[in-house]
């Protein structure tokens, strides 16, 4: 299966950065020579330091109640030293029939009677093997509409934001991490281009500095 490029989010301290259209990520190593006069007529390289950058584009968003508050934010990342992180989003396409969740809890107490509306947050309760539904504070195990919570079905897929599990013999089981990389790295550019007739939009280049991380 392709991987398309709206799957593709690159997020930095946890968070998508907004309205995030196009991404780049570019990972090089430096070629050392090493010939010598018994090599020959051709040269020969190893392996020296690597170095990684990122580069985003997107659209610049407007808040009513405070104008420039994206543009700000845009502004205000040159410089800085920010963790950033390289994630697949999971779709139907890649799991069919997924659901999202907001992760694992345990130790929780859950109500007696059913919710009679959909849950501010789904969470699977790994000390009883369901998914609960908490609204105000309490956790149910029933609630409007959530059928396919309450009884989910063999092999069904369901993610958080990091993760992918699968229903695996009545118990949600890990599958895999949604991170491709992540690292530490610097806002070296932040450019921000607008015409009339045109959306108003943002490139920022971000120089990776120290290992870029890849999950196991």
């Amino acid at each position: 299966m392709i991987l398309h490029g709206r799957n593709l989010i690159i997020k930095t301290g946890g968070t998508a950065i907004a309205a995030a259209k196009s991404c780049t990520i570019d990972v090089k190593v430096e070629d050392i020579e090493v010939s010598s006069p018994l090599t020959g007529q051709w040269k020969m390289y190893i392996a020296g330091r690597k170095s990684w950058q990122v580069d985003v584009s997107g659209l610049v968003m407007v808040d009513t109640d405070v104008l420039p508050a994206h543009l700000q934010q845009i502004g205000a990342w040159v410089g800085q030293t920010m963790a950033l992180s390289a994630n697949i989003v999971p779709s139907e396409l890649m799991y069919p029939g997924l659901l999202a969740f907001a992760g694992l809890v345990t130790g929780i107490t859950v109500e007696q009677a059913g919710l009679t509306r959909w849950p501010e947050l789904i969470f699977w309760d790994d000390d009883n093997g369901q998914f609960v539904g908490l609204y105000q504070m309490k956790y149910y195990n029933t609630w409007h509409g959530g059928e396919s919570y309450m009884s989910p079905a063999g092999g069904a897929y369901f993610a958080t934001q990091d993760e992918v599990y699968q229903i695996q013999g009545d118990w949600l089981q890990f599958v895999s991490v949604t991170s491709a990389f992540s690292g530490t790295a610097l806002c070296t550019q932040a450019r921000v281009g607008g015409a009339v007739g045109n959306l108003v939009t943002y490139t920022a280049k971000f120089q990776g500095t120290g290992e870029l991380g890849m999950p196991q």
